[in-house]
């Protein structure tokens, strides 16, 4: 009764919130580390980055539904350490995760390499019964309900992925869960390809991007989007995802900083339970803190 009882919640929300558990199109632009581990080794010396989301409508009653710590510092010829951390609420579930991170690069020149990483983790899966009580899937006559918690279950992750650059082109791939608890491989995966345009000695850079992201059960969603850049301290971000809604947002960066607000809007069959998203996101790099680094990276003086 209890398993039934966390399927069948964990179907529902799944079924309604799956094309939410994923950040706005400020990730691939602001925070590609969210995405993919690999984008720390050729992602500069130093880089911090948090990000929370907040939806409005019916499931927007807990504040912020994605909050997300994330870090990572170059190690030196080729090899970069990260940490990452995040805490989510997809419908009746939560979710905290934290996985610790190692990434080579190994390249030609500063616009042809291959960065691939390793990050292993723990993932929580949480349900606690005050989130249902009023949930109107659920058989509200359910003694389990009365209980203090109906599920909560940890297990190791093992995620791993590619950054392969070339010129203007750029392909990133990532499997999350290579191992996940004692389950068999999840073949659980985004992908994201985009091309950089900038005319020489211009100030304007014009970026398109496309993102997959497939689930293990054979659902999955893209997002195609446009990035407009002005001379490296102002963005403009629009973007459409295949699950019925469009995203815009904008970008500053300043001595490092960098802040960033998009707005995520559905008109899909669930909009009425997501009216809306709202995302934050703040981080801050450094490029070279002058130690010795790779020889196609070193920039002349």
């Amino acid at each position: 009764m209890k398993i039934f009882t966390f399927c069948s919640i964990l179907l529902v929300s799944g079924f309604s919130l799956s094309a939410q558990d994923f950040l706005g199109s400020s990730s691939y632009f602001m925070n590609p580390f969210s995405l993919n581990t690999a984008y720390s080794a050729p992602g500069g010396d130093l880089f911090a980055a948090f990000q929370a989301n907040k939806y409005t409508g019916s499931q927007s009653e807990k504040g912020a539904e994605y909050i997300s710590f994330g870090t990572y510092y170059g190690l030196g010829r080729g090899l970069s350490s990260g940490l990452r951390m995040n805490s989510q609420s997809l419908g009746m579930i939560n979710y905290q995760g934290l996985d610790v991170s190692l990434a080579y690069m190994a390249g030609i020149t500063e616009d042809h390499y291959l960065s691939f990483s390793l990050a292993a983790g723990l993932l929580r899966e949480k349900l606690e019964s005050s989130d249902v009580k009023y949930s109107p899937y659920v058989d509200q006559d359910d003694p389990l309900l009365n209980s203090d918690n109906v599920y909560d279950h940890t297990q190791l992750t093992l995620g791993g992925g590619f950054v392969y650059n070339v010129y203007k082109f750029q392909l990133s791939y990532y499997m999350p869960y290579l191992v996940k608890g004692n389950e068999s491989l999840k073949f659980d995966f985004n992908t994201l390809a985009k091309f950089t345009y900038t005319h020489y000695k211009s100030i304007v850079s014009v970026e398109n991007y496309v993102m997959y992201r497939y689930f293990h059960d054979g659902s999955g969603f893209y997002d195609g989007g446009l990035l407009v850049g002005w001379s490296k301290t102002l963005w403009l971000n629009l973007a459409y995802r295949s699950t019925k809604s469009v995203n815009a947002g904008v970008a500053f960066e300043n001595s490092g900083f960098k802040v960033g607000y998009s707005y995520n809007h559905p008109f899909g069959e669930f909009n009425e339970l997501i009216t809306g998203k709202h995302e934050l996101t703040v981080t801050y790099s450094v490029e070279d803190l002058g130690r010795r680094r790779p020889y196609f990276f070193r920039k002349s003086r």
